[in-house]
Order: C-alpha cells, then sequence, then structure tokens
C-alpha cells in the first residue's frame, strides 16, 4: 500500500496519536484500508509490535482478511529492508496478535480467568441452536414452578390470563424470551428489567411530565398532529384552487388553526396536551353548495380532510380521550403484573444459568458478560490495560451496551494517554435486530470535536473511492431529503454526504461506452394493466383476444414476479444484448459486463428469494442465492420428522400416510386407498391394522405387517435409548439415509439427515428427554428461526448473478446493483401484542382487565411502541443507504405499488430551497418507496411521476447534479417490451409468459402470418393433432368433484329456498375485547346450539316411554343417563326438560307413549337418488348426470309402524314459540319428503304420516303429504 495517495483526511486518521480518535467513513471511503495502513506503520515504522495492540472486527472473516492484509504490507516492506528484524519479528508475532471479533477477545479473558468465575477450565461455547434449545429448557422450568404456585400467585395469574394468548400460554413465552434477549445485550439486565417493573409504581400526574415516557408520548403526538396539518394544508389547497369550493376552505383554515394550537401545547407537555384534547376532534364540514366548484375537487378535498381526522381521532382514543390521572391509576394498578413478568424473565435467566453451570457449557452471551463481570476488578482491568498500547475497533457502529462498557474498561481515558481508534459508519448501522445500538456511535461523534488538539476527536471521512459520479450524486440527492434527526436520528449535512473521489478509464473512443450512465429507476402499476383511455376504441377480433391473454396472464403474476420479469429482460440486455462495460482494473481497460457483475439485493431474502431465482431460471438467467430457508421443507428432513411423529403417536393420519407413501414402506397411491377399504371407519392406524391382517392384499399385506413390526420394536426402543442413538438407528434400519445419498443432490440431503442428528445430539443433554419433548423443541426451533438453509445447487464462484440480502451485502461492492422490491412495504411485527419494550423507556404493557375481558391502550405502551417504531424506521433508512452505496458501475432500482392513487401524496409541496422532506411525511412511510418517490418527484427529470400525480407537481430541485432515467410501467407495457424480444428475428418470446409457465401466443410475422419457431408446412399436420389431444375435454367432467355420497342435511341446504340474512357489518372498536386462554378457564364454555341439540335427541332417544314422564321424571331419568357416563353433567345442564315434559302431554306424545313397544328410535337408512335430482344446477349437462346416483344417508328420529301405515317424527331444537312453529316448519319440507320417500320405498308401505316436533315451545306439527 505504499503507493496509495491518501487523502488529508485520511493521512489524519493515520497520524494522530495519543488521543481517543472516532473515525465517522462513509460508504466506499477506504475505512478498513485506512485501518490496516495505521496498524502496519505502527509496527513498522514507529517501532510497535503487533502483540501490543488490540484490533476488534465485526465478523472472524473480516478478522482473518485485515490479519492477511497486514501480513501482506509487512512482507512487502520487508522486501524492501530484507535485514530488518523487527520486521520478521512481526510476522512471527502476527499468528498470536490478537485481531479478532470482540467475542473472541472476551472468551480469551474468560479462559485466561475461569477460576475467578468459578467456571470449569474446559468450558464448552454453546452454538446458536443449542442455546435456543437450553433455553427454551430453562424457559418450561420457569413456568412450570410458576403453575404450580399460580393460585397463591395472583400478580402471575394476572399475567398469564391477559398476556399468554389463546390456547395456550405461547404469546407469553415469546414475550419472555424476547425480554430476556433484549436486557442480555444491556451491562446490568436484572437491573434493567427491575427498574422497568418499578417504573409502574412511581407513576404520578404531578410528575408525569418530566418522564421519559412524557417526551416520547409528546414528539409522537407533535409528529401525528404534524401530519394531520400537512394533509390539511393539501386539502386547503385543493379548495382554494381551481374548482374549490369556498365553503370547505372556510372550514380547513379552521381546523389547521386549531391543530396548530394543538401541536403547540404538545410541544410544552403532555398534561398541556391532555387539557386540550378536545381540539382533536373534527367539527362536521360546512355543506357546499351544489354549484359552489367541481364536484371531483370538492370529493378530493373532503377525503384529505377525512383522512386528517381519522389520525387524530385515532391519537384521541388511544391516548387522550381519558383523564391523565385515570389512565395512570390504571397503570399503576398493573404494577403487580408488570413486577411479576419481569421477575419471571429475571428467573429465566438464572435458570438458564443454573442448566449451563450444570452441563460445564456457556453461550455467546454469558462470553462478554462473564467478561464486564471481571473487569469490575480493577486487577484485571489494569491487567488488560496495560497489555495494548491502543485499541482498535472496526465497525464500531454495531456495537452493543455491553460491548461498548467492555471497550470503555479497557482502555485508558485520554487524558490518561489512552489511545482508542473506532471506525465506522452510522449510516450502516443495520443490525439493532441483534441489539446493535447506533445511538452509542451518535453519542460519541457528538462528544468528540473536529480539532486537532481535542482528547476526544472526529475525523470524517467523505470521499467515496466505489461508486461512478452518477451514483454518488444520486444517493446524496435522495440522503439530503430524506435523512434527518427526526427520521433518521441524524441528519444527512456536509459531513455526511458522499465526495466523488473513484478512478475509471475514459470511455472507449470506438465504441463511446464506458462513461458514467443515469440512474435507472424502473416503477410498476401494482394494480394491473392499464385500461384504455376514455374515448378510444376497443381492441377488436384478434387483438382484443391477445391483449385478453396478456391481461389474464399478468392478472395471475404477482406485483413481485413482474419485477422479477422485469429485472431478468433488463440482465439479459445488459450482458447478453452487450449494452453494460464494466471497467477492469486489473487489465486497465473495458470488457463486456458478465452475470458475475451483477447483484440483485432485497430487504430480505427469505421466501422472496426463491420466488425471484424461479423467474430468472426460467428466463435463462443463472442465479445463486445463500438461502435462510428450505430445510424443514426438504422432503427427507420431512419424512424423518414423520417418522418420528408416528413413533410417538401412531394415530396421526397425515404423518402416519407420509411415511407409508416413502421409500421406507414404498406404498403407492392406490395401495393407500387399498388400506383405507379395509377400514372405512377410525384413523387410518386402524386401516393398517385391518390390512396386515387381510391375506388377500398379498405383497401389500407382507409389507404392512413388517413395518407394523418394526413400528412397535422403534416405539420400544425410543423409550428406552437416546434419541440420537434412536434416529441413527432408524437411518440404518430403514436404509433411508443410504437411500436419499444416491438420489440427486444426495450429499445435501444426507447433510440435512445430519443435521437432524446433531439436533437430537445436542437434545439428548437436556435433563428432561422423551421423543414428544424432543418434537416439541423442534417445532419451536422453526418457529423461532424460520427455517435453517440447504445448500444451493450453483456455487458463488461461478458466472452466475448473484441475489443476497442488504444485510449480506454489507462491505461488499459489485458492477452493477439492482435493488428490487422498493415498494415492498415495511414488516411491522410487534414481538406481542400487548407488551413493546426500549432501553430508555422499560416495558410498556396494554392495560387488560382479566374479568371484563377488555385490553386498551396505555401510556407506557404508546411509548415503547412508538419509540420502538421510530427506531425501526432509521433502521430502514440505513439499510436503504447500504442498497444504494453498493453499486460501482450502475444502479437500478426497481419496485411495486398503486402509483396512481399514492403519487398524488407523494407530491410534496417543500420549498426548493428546502432540502429535507417533513418529518411527518417521512414517519409516515410504509416503504422504501413512500421516502424515494417524493424525493424523485422534485428532480427536473421526474417528469413522468409527477404526471402521475396530475397538475404541476412540487417546486423542482434546479442545478442538481444527479441523473435519472425514469420508466413507469404498466402491466400492457411490460408484456409490449417483452413481446419485442423478438423482433427482428423472425420469433417472438414473450418472457413473463415463459416466466409463468404459460404456452406461448402466436405472433405476427411478415405479412401478418402468425408462426412460431417450428412454423412450417410439415409442422402443420402436428400442431393439429397436437391441438386435438389438448382440447379433449372429460365426458363426466360437470360430475367431477361433486360428492357421490350426501347426508339429508346437507342436500336440504342445497334445495331450501329459504332468504338467508345478511350479516351486519362488523365495527372493530378502540377497546378490545379478548378471549380468555382456553387452559385458564375456570368453568367449560357454554354449549354450541348444535351441542346442545345432540344433547337433546340423545335424551329423546334413551327416555323410557313406557314410565311416567311428568317433568321430575324426566329430570331424574337424565341424571340417571349422566350415572351411566351416556351424558356428560354439562350436557345434561343443557336439557330443559318442561316443554319435553309438555310435548309428551300432547295427542301426539301420548301416541307414541301408548305405543312403545313399537316405537323404533335413531333409524338409520341409505337411498340412491338421482344426481340431476340431488343436483338440479346438473341439468345444463344433463349427458353427463344422467346415469350417475348419488347415495343419501339420514337417521329418522321416531319411526312407529301400524299396520299398512307408518309414523315418523323429526324432533327439532329450534328457538321458536309456538305460534312460530308452524311456519318454520315449512324450511323442513324438503328433509320430511326425503325421509318419507325413503320409508316408502324400504318399508312398502303407501301412507306416511309425519310430524315435526319444536322442543323448544314443547310443540307437535304434523306435516301433510305433497309439501
Amino acid at each position: 500500500m505504499s503507493g496509495v495517495r491518501w487523502t488529508p483526511a485520511q493521512q489524519r486518521a493515520l497520524t494522530t496519536r495519543g488521543r481517543h480518535l472516532l473515525v465517522s467513513a462513509a460508504a466506499g471511503s477506504g475505512k478498513t484500508a485506512v485501518l490496516v495502513e495505521r496498524i502496519v506503520r505502527r509496527i513498522t515504522e514507529e517501532g510497535g509490535d503487533i502483540d501490543g495492540l488490540l484490533v476488534v472486527t465485526f465478523t472472524d472473516a473480516a478478522a482473518t482478511q485485515m490479519r492477511d492484509r497486514i501480513r501482506e504490507a509487512v512482507e512487502e516492506r520487508l522486501a524492501a529492508r530484507p535485514g530488518d528484524t523487527h520486521l520478521s519479528r512481526q510476522l512471527l508475532l502476527l499468528p498470536r496478535a490478537d485481531i479478532a471479533t470482540l467475542h473472541s477477545f472476551c472468551l480469551d479473558v474468560v479462559r485466561r480467568h475461569f477460576y475467578a468465575l468459578g467456571l470449569d477450565p474446559n468450558v464448552r461455547v454453546m452454538d446458536e441452536h443449542e442455546a435456543h434449545l437450553t433455553r427454551l429448557e430453562a424457559l418450561d422450568l420457569v413456568l412450570e414452578e410458576a403453575y404450580d404456585r399460580m393460585d397463591e400467585d395472583r400478580p402471575f395469574a394476572r399475567l398469564v390470563d391477559g398476556y399468554a394468548g389463546q390456547g395456550g400460554d405461547q404469546a407469553l413465552q415469546r414475550l419472555m424470551l424476547a425480554l430476556h434477549d433484549y436486557a442480555r445485550s444491556l451491562p446490568d439486565p436484572a437491573g434493567w428489567l427491575r427498574e422497568a417493573g418499578r417504573a409502574y409504581q412511581r407513576l404520578d400526574e404531578a410528575t408525569f411530565d418530566e418522564t421519559p415516557w412524557a417526551r416520547e408520548l409528546q414528539l409522537h403526538a407533535r409528529v401525528v398532529i404534524g401530519r394531520a396539518i400537512r394533509l390539511l394544508e393539501r386539502a386547503l389547497s385543493l379548495a382554494c384552487g381551481p374548482g374549490g369550493a369556498a365553503a370547505h376552505a372556510e372550514t380547513i383554515e379552521a381546523d389547521i388553526q386549531r391543530l396548530e394550537g394543538l401541536r403547540e401545547a404538545a410541544g410544552r407537555s403532555w398534561s398541556a396536551l391532555a387539557a386540550a384534547a378536545e381540539a382533536a376532534l373534527f367539527p362536521g364540514a360546512k355543506r357546499a353548495a351544489k354549484d359552489d366548484g367541481d364536484p371531483d375537487v370538492r370529493t378530493a378535498t373532503l377525503e384529505l380532510r377525512n383522512k386528517a381526522k381519522r389520525l387524530m381521532q385515532q391519537l384521541y382514543d388511544r391516548l387522550l380521550s381519558r383523564p391523565l390521572a385515570e389512565q395512570l391509576a390504571a397503570l399503576r394498578d398493573l404494577a403487580p403484573v408488570a413486577a411479576s413478568l419481569v421477575e419471571h424473565v429475571v428467573r429465566l435467566d438464572e435458570a438458564y444459568a443454573e442448566i449451563k453451570a450444570a452441563r460445564g457449557v456457556i453461550d455467546f452471551g454469558d462470553i462478554e458478560h462473564f467478561c464486564l463481570k471481571l473487569l469490575d476488578d480493577q486487577a484485571v482491568a489494569e491487567q488488560i490495560r496495560s497489555r495494548y498500547d491502543e485499541v482498535l475497533v472496526d465497525e464500531c457502529q454495531d456495537l452493543n451496551g455491553v460491548q461498548d462498557e467492555i471497550l470503555r474498561r479497557i482502555v485508558r481515558p485520554p487524558q490518561q494517554g489512552g489511545e482508542l481508534f473506532m471506525v465506522g459508519d452510522v449510516k450502516q448501522s443495520i443490525y439493532r435486530f441483534r441489539q446493535a445500538d447506533p445511538g452509542l456511535f451518535l453519542e460519541r461523534y457528538r462528544r468528540a470535536s473536529p480539532e486537532e488538539d481535542a482528547p476526544e476527536q472526529r475525523i470524517d471521512l467523505r470521499e467515496n473511492f466505489r461508486s461512478r459520479r452518477a451514483i454518488v450524486d444520486a444517493v446524496n440527492f435522495i440522503f439530503r431529503q430524506i435523512m434527518t434527526p427526526g427520521a433518521a436520528e441524524m441528519a444527512y449535512g456536509p459531513e455526511a454526504e458522499l465526495v466523488f473521489g473513484a478512478s475509471f478509464g475514459p470511455p472507449d473512443p470506438g465504441t463511446g461506452r464506458g462513461g458514467d450512465v443515469p440512474v435507472e429507476v424502473h416503477l410498476l402499476e401494482k394494480s394491473g394493466a392499464a385500461g384504455a383511455a376514455p374515448g378510444e376504441p376497443d381492441a377488436g377480433g384478434a387483438e382484443a383476444e391477445a391483449a385478453g391473454a396478456a391481461d389474464d396472464l399478468l392478472a395471475d403474476m404477482s406485483s413481485f414476479q413482474r419485477e422479477a420479469v422485469l429485472v431478468a429482460r433488463r440482465i439479459q440486455q445488459l450482458v447478453r444484448g452487450g449494452e453494460a462495460v464494466v471497467w477492469d482494473r486489473a487489465a486497465g481497460r473495458y470488457r463486456p459486463a458478465r452475470y458475475g457483475d451483477i447483484v440483485i439485493l432485497l430487504r430480505t431474502v427469505r421466501h422472496r428469494a426463491n420466488e425471484l431465482i424461479d423467474v430468472l431460471a426460467r428466463m435463462d438467467v443463472p442465479a445463486y442465492a445463500e438461502l435462510g430457508t428450505g430445510y424443514f421443507a426438504a422432503a427427507e428432513v420431512e419424512t424423518m420428522m414423520a417418522l418420528l411423529a408416528v413413533l410417538d403417536n401412531p394415530r396421526q393420519d397425515i404423518e402416519l400416510a407420509a411415511v407409508l407413501r416413502s421409500p421406507m414402506v414404498g406404498c403407492s397411491v392406490d395401495d393407500l386407498a387399498r388400506i383405507r377399504l379395509c377400514r372405512p371407519d377410525g384413523d387410518f392406524f386402524d386401516a393398517v391394522v385391518a390390512a396386515a391382517a387381510a391375506p388377500e392384499l398379498g405383497e401389500l399385506q407382507s409389507r404392512l405387517a413388517a413395518f407394523l413390526g418394526f413400528l412397535e420394536q422403534a416405539r420400544t426402543d425410543a423409550r428406552r435409548m437416546p434419541l440420537s442413538r434412536l434416529v441413527w438407528r432408524l437411518l440404518q434400519q430403514t436404509g433411508y439415509f443410504d437411500y436419499v445419498g444416491a438420489m440427486p443432490g444426495g450429499r445435501q440431503r444426507q447433510a440435512n439427515l445430519r443435521a437432524l442428528h446433531e439436533r437430537a445430539r445436542q437434545f439428548d443433554t437436556f435433563a428432561r428427554h422423551g421423543l414428544a419433548r424432543f418434537l416439541r423443541f423442534i417445532e419451536r426451533l422453526r418457529e423461532a428461526e424460520g427455517d435453517l438453509g440447504t445448500a444451493p445447487a450453483a456455487g458463488e464462484g461461478e458466472d452466475v448473478v448473484r441475489v443476497m440480502s442488504v444485510h449480506k451485502s454489507k462491505g461488499l461492492q459489485f458492477p452493477i446493483v439492482f435493488v428490487v422490491g422498493c415498494g415492498r412495504s415495511f414488516q411491522d411485527r410487534p414481538v406481542h401484542p400487548d407488551a413493546a419494550f426500549q432501553q430508555h423507556l422499560g416495558v410498556g404493557l396494554r392495560i387488560v382487565d382479566p374479568e371484563r375481558r377488555l385490553s386498551e391502550p396505555s401510556l407506557l405502551h404508546a411509548a415503547a411502541r412508538a419509540r420502538r417504531r421510530r427506531e425501526e424506521l432509521a433502521e430502514e433508512m440505513r439499510l436503504l443507504y447500504v442498497a444504494l452505496t453498493r453499486a460501482q458501475e450502475r444502479l437500478i432500482l426497481v419496485g411495486a405499488d398503486d402509483l396512481e392513487a399514492k403519487a398524488p401524496g407523494w407530491a410534496t409541496d417543500r420549498p426548493a430551497h428546502v432540502w429535507p422532506l417533513p418529518d411527518e411525511d417521512l414517519l409516515a412511510a410504509g416503504s422504501w418507496l413512500d421516502w424515494l418517490a417524493p424525493a424523485w418527484m422534485r428532480h427536473p427529470g421526474a417528469a413522468a411521476l409527477r404526471e402521475l400525480a396530475g397538475g404541476d407537481g412540487p417546486p423542482l430541485l434546479e442545478g442538481d447534479p444527479s441523473r435519472w432515467d425514469f420508466r413507469v410501467w404498466t402491466a400492457d407495457d411490460l408484456q409490449e417490451a417483452a413481446d419485442d424480444e423478438g423482433a427482428g428475428t423472425g420469433v417472438r418470446v414473450s418472457w413473463p409468459k415463459v416466466a409463468a409457465l404459460r404456452p406461448l401466443a402466436e405472433a405476427a410475422g411478415q405479412g401478418g402470418a402468425g408462426r412460431l419457431a417450428s412454423d412450417d408446412a410439415g409442422f402443420a399436420p402436428v400442431r393439429e393433432e397436437l391441438e386435438r389431444r389438448l382440447a379433449w375435454r372429460y365426458d363426466w367432467a360437470p360430475v367431477v368433484g361433486r360428492p357421490a355420497k350426501q347426508g339429508v342435511s346437507e342436500l336440504k341446504r342445497r334445495w331450501d329456498d329459504a332468504d338467508r340474512d345478511e350479516k351486519a357489518p362488523v365495527v372493530k372498536p378502540v377497546i378490545q375485547l379478548e378471549e380468555r386462554p382456553a387452559f385458564l378457564q375456570e368453568t367449560a364454555p357454554a354449549l354450541t346450539p348444535a351441542e346442545r341439540g345432540s344433547a337433546v335427541h340423545l335424551v329423546m332417544q334413551h327416555l323410557d316411554l313406557a314410565g311416567p314422564l311428568a317433568a321430575g321424571d324426566i329430570a331424574r331419568q337424565i341424571a340417571a343417563m349422566v350415572e351411566r357416563r351416556m351424558l356428560t353433567p354439562e350436557q345434561a345442564a343443557a336439557v330443559d326438560v318442561a316443554p319435553i315434559a309438555r310435548f309428551f302431554e300432547t295427542p301426539l306424545g301420548l301416541r307414541l307413549r301408548s305405543g312403545a313397544s313399537r316405537v323404533r328410535r335413531e333409524v338409520p337408512f341409505i337411498m340412491a337418488l338421482p344426481a340431476l335430482e340431488a343436483y338440479p344446477d346438473l341439468a345444463a349437462d344433463a349427458d353427463a348426470a344422467r346415469d350417475e346416483i348419488v347415495v343419501v344417508q339420514g337417521i329418522i328420529d321416531v319411526l312407529l309402524r301400524d299396520g299398512h301405515s307408518v309414523l315418523i317424527v323429526d324432533y327439532k331444537t329450534d328457538h321458536v314459540s309456538a305460534a312460530a312453529a308452524p311456519l318454520r316448519a315449512r324450511a323442513y319440507r324438503s328433509q320430511v319428503a326425503l325421509y318419507r320417500r325413503a320409508v316408502r320405498e324400504i318399508y312398502g308401505v303407501g301412507e306416511v304420516e309425519a310430524h315435526l316436533v319444536f322442543l323448544t315451545p314443547g310443540v307437535a306439527v304434523p306435516v301433510p303429504d305433497g309439501e
């Protein structure tokens, strides 16, 4: 690096000594090169030793790379000074030098002082999966202990009752784990947790305004009010403009004046805002006269006002509708619950530590906390400080609180000669989800001074040596507008802006290629193809048919698939079309772009990358992605998990069928059908047992018998041996491990099975074993980790387009960068719907009333949630910065959104001399596009965007050097562009159809004749035969999918002509009704109407008709049924005996009692109906359905045969009055008709008397024959 020319700022960073130095290095500014050069100069020119330096990197790979770069630099200098013994000594010391991650440094400190911590000297560090499972085990222990004493621990009972979630306590478990994770990133986890719990007790109306919650709520309220004012200002502009209504303008001016006063109150204090809360409520708008303005303008004006009204109504309902004193009292009442939550998280930490100590293991978080604990001892801290002349830290913007405190303790203050060199870029801090705290960097930056004699000094490296000027200018244009202190926690001022400093060769004189090109922006209309413009004639004939096919095709594609099609098409133009060249620094010339020069960046690769790779592959673009998904979806893993599930419980139909279909047993679909026929009723395992004893099945019977024997032995083994041994034995006994090894991708498949075995081995180290518990742990691991990922088929070193996440791309650079998915919505997934936490605001819980089952917002929850939301948005903006600064030669942005609907809102009225956009707009963003588009709107070259917004658009930022190439795509545009790909070749290829696996339509060739590549005279007979075969239609297609067996009730519903009431609209209140977790319900839920009906029918089936049937007699018979366990107590309680007794006093009831010996109850029947009768809608396809029958089955409640006539009775439990019963009976006439028909056909009788008995009023209604 001796030939490198350093900038003045870099020279200062290289030569400044004797102080703490913070280097804020922008993207592409060579910060790592500066760090390496500083180390090299220290050991080659200043006589220092490499072992006197502590160099901290963010990853192990970065540490290895830095060590290699230092070695190369020292060897280069040693070659120039071959006799230099000091340099030779540095090369010998380099392998043992402290160049490592902070984790590695802390682990070394812990191993050196293990005795002071009471650790085993051979302590082992768990990997993340083992640590996760161990922590889940600790959580189980803590919760089991808590549930055992829940009767005495009322606060915990309230915690579970209010925050456990529905159907179990999974929501509470997720909350405890997330809170534990977050607390461990802080220097004093237990102290922070307990302080968060105590905070609820100290809430007081007199002092609330001085709390951090009040300040955060004030900021949140000002943002919301400001957003509402911005909407009203746009509405006022419409009302005062052409076509506006003067009456609306007057109303809106009053709204703005009122909200300005409210915003001013929010700036003073939360109490002042609460006192003025009524100003948040909007009065009704004045009605405009019919001739006052244009109706469309009036509608748009009122819509904007209504949006502002909804914002303010939401703020009022959530935070201002109740008096402050009442809200604080409710929070104080919640104090025991908050204390219980944090104490159980502390207990989780203790239980986790106890398990780890018993097993002689620690996790990554322990390493840092143990190191911090050791540094509490001044002797240990001084010993470490004395080892290092300087501590150098790379990527310091990604430190968390614990790591920052460790560095503070091992470095002397600058006043005592301590040297700390930290380099980073807060604009690239994108690891908050790993508890990184960019606020630590910002605090250091504000504390440090640019003055050279300051003890804490900062240096800004702004020159970008990576990207072309067009890219640098574009990045500056965007972030000058969107990166503000309010929205991004920092300003993009002159000290943060990029300065172009890269060197590229001049354009090729022959072709002119190789110079700067504008940054490309491709925006897709998400709503689909644009319709014909008003007044344009519709396309006709073949044109209309082709357009319809294109519309159908693109309508079937998601917006992201359309983005992928566009990206693939653009890549082919750049590479195959020879449009792009890149500067080869090693060769000193331009060369054609290759696939390997291109990277596609996504916000996250999970789920999206698979879809993108699929489209690229179909469009012949080779691509590679290191996916984080696929492990649990791999067929071999799913099969083994199904086998383990069957060993745990063989009566799981889906898992059992999966094992039988697998190569372990080898059953076909037909085999499974034959197995089911052996036992149509019951679960599938019963059918397997029956089939294993059916000799007529031949070889299948032998296979199943062998499988059941294997299953029985394996279940015995599962109870006797460690799980890892069981898994391996299953793989060997079944031969499945060798089988998958012989399949395509066998090495990867076997690696996946080894990974499953490794999970089982880790589980064997737990205190609690058992197959069921392992399956539960795996399920929770899947939920927590999402997926583990499998190895891709292509390698990163091949000439392929790389697809990666923005996080993965950090620190890398690529000639051509596509940033895809700019319109994708930010993911707002709180850990728990009723809880939020933040370092400076503690733990905020919503107020849950367990008795009334109500959940409502709280001030603390709103404050913590608002702060986390702002932090998440700032992280998203930094991610965007990282994405846009990876490109060297070309930057291409792609996004899809509802452009026409959102464009007017993107057209800000910010004055041209004010660069930053309003914080209110920035904090309302839901995607990257919501930041980018308002900024682009102000660029002179964005006419295409301004057209979407209508009007002239916002004031322009004239004179900016950035260059952009904007293109807005509709579905029709995309289809047309794809169709044009084959122009001039005679073969037209529709790439979207290829991507969607749709057939290629004929394209018009010369002379208008449609032709494909193979369309010649010899191909015509083949075409005709293909069309004949592909156009074949199954004769019985109309009846396919219709049930061949129906119940009477299903047919009744099909035939019923009764009107159905429409459901009333559901209004969602701000106060939500929460369901009590099922496992905590003290009383069983009330029976449903269907369950009550079943209970009544059961009673009517078993009543002794020959005995007394007064109400008391019936009650005694029901009690006897409960004793015989024919009924449950809940079912018995649901039966009203009084109307039943009344029925048996009616003539029909007395008739049944007199003929009790001849009464048959619950009489089943089966009959055949013509399909056309069962499905009248098949009349149009009568030929297909003519010979088909439908089997109808039903049960007649009561049948009394008397000579040549039959009496049938059907009981109904409908809630109707005696007067309404006859009308209600008409709804059952089709059902009774089926019963009559069945009785006549089965019993051969002519007269069938039918009655419906409505048991709620206790009346019988005769049903005449023929109805």
